[in-house]
């Protein structure tokens, strides 16, 4: 229950850190992560994957809107993630400062990242997951 509490009051402390709501051209570019905050995922052998892989990744939003994911670390669990990107799009959600990937037949859900802030620097949550990422901007 705390952590949920906690999981809670982090999502609402980095979804208004924004003064306004992010924009495309904001969002548009290579995002490399620099560092995972501390998660539980990181403990257990059937998530330890997803969190290295996820740790170790690239995100690229295109300005035409297609999306892609890569990662320097390989497992099976990252292989299938990374194929499940394929051919993606990424739509943004400026007023929730929610960024979907997917495509229009799915409705975009293939992942949500909220994007937030902390200490200034600008945090990728996996909305799926219990991942919070520190990216930079290439």
């Amino acid at each position: 229950m705390k952590k949920k509490l906690l999981i809670i009051v982090f999502l609402f402390i980095t979804t208004f850190n924004f003064a306004q709501s992010i924009t495309n051209e904001f969002i548009t570019g290579t995002w490399k992560v620099s560092e995972v905050l501390p998660s539980e995922m990181a403990n257990h052998d059937k998530t330890r994957d997803l969190y290295n892989g996820f740790a170790n990744g690239t995100f690229v939003f295109n300005e035409n809107g297609s999306f892609k994911f890569s990662t320097t670390k390989s497992s099976k669990l990252m292989s299938m993630m990374v194929g499940m990107f394929k051919n993606t799009n990424w739509k943004l959600i400026s007023l929730k400062n929610q960024i979907k990937v997917g495509t229009p037949k799915d409705n975009y859900s293939i992942l949500g990242i909220q994007v937030g802030s902390k200490e200034g620097k600008v945090v990728f949550i996996l909305l799926e997951s219990d991942i919070y990422l520190l990216v930079e901007k290439q």
